[in-house]
């Protein structure tokens, strides 16, 4: 599932309003701060355009979304070790 927190996160950075976001993917303000407060859930065609507008490919902002609960108990050494350097990296790609 996509963390609206990150959606929020990427869109700060990018220096857009969650106005002018909402405007520009044709969704009303409302719902883009229900999606970044975790209380709706996009479909696809709103995530492409939300991603469309904030430069940063689907997948990427997929691999963002991805919680330490969400990795197998016995693989989240491994995950607290290499998330924080891919989501810096990927922070550099798209900024």
């Amino acid at each position: 599932m996509i963390n609206g927190e990150v959606i929020k996160e990427i869109r700060k950075k990018s220096g857009q309003s969650q106005f002018e976001l909402a405007q520009a993917c044709e969704l009303s303000q409302t719902y883009l701060s229900q999606i970044e407060n975790g209380k709706k859930t996009p479909n696809l065609s709103t995530l492409e355009a939300i991603c469309k507008q904030l430069s940063v490919p689907l997948p990427v902002l997929t691999l963002l979304s991805i919680e330490r609960e969400d990795i197998p108990a016995n693989k989240r050494d491994l995950y607290d070790r290499l998330y924080p350097t891919i989501k810096t990296m990927l922070s550099e790609l798209f900024d």
